[in-house]
């Protein structure tokens, strides 16, 4: 990392006084496509898990459900926060800033709101989903409510899913240019 003066910053809106370049933008950039990776194929996996399981007794309803919760708790959440937090680091230590370019205001606002609606409703709903599930008669037939509220985490993941192949697409493609503020 070198130090930047105050020649360098003339005209470029970064958060820190320092600017990766080289190596360690290279390792920075490394971490954030491996954790975004671990996202979308974590939030692959979830929606494989509730399209593709169709629990016929309370026993399989609580694996299922206990499934969900263990991916979305120990994989999706920890891969989406630390895909925010590189990103926070790539956005403050490069010259893609925060504000420059329309398509890293879209992902940060995303990125943001996906993190605050998973870790305030999403998770906390899994798991006490997860909790009550364990109550159920093991062999008896699955209560049509739970049926109902499983349908329901389906549509979730289904648009999880959509999401996180949305922020994929405009990291590749970029579509729009740069903000009145790029300056």
């Amino acid at each position: 990392m070198s130090r930047v003066t105050k020649a360098d910053l003339a005209g470029d809106h970064q958060f820190i006084g320092y600017r990766l370049r080289g190596f360690p933008l290279r390792w920075l950039k490394i971490l954030h496509v491996c954790f975004a990776a671990l996202w979308a194929g974590a939030t692959v996996c979830l929606t494989l898990v509730q399209y593709g399981f169709d629990p016929a007794n309370g026993a399989q309803m609580h694996a299922y459900r206990a499934i969900v919760w263990i991916i979305d708790r120990d994989v999706v959440a920890p891969s989406a926060l630390l895909c925010m937090v590189t990103g926070f680091f790539y956005s403050a230590m490069t010259p893609y800033g925060f504000v420059k370019y329309w398509w890293v205001i879209l992902k940060w606002i995303v990125t943001v709101c996906y993190n605050l609606a998973g870790f305030l409703v999403l998770s906390p709903w899994l798991e006490r989903m997860a909790r009550l599930s364990w109550f159920m008669d093991p062999a008896g037939p699955v209560p049509a409510g739970s049926i109902l509220l499983s349908a329901l985490q389906g549509v979730v993941a289904a648009v999880q899913l959509c999401v996180v192949a949305f922020m994929v697409l405009v990291t590749v493609f970029k579509p729009w240019g740069h903000t009145r503020w790029h300056v």
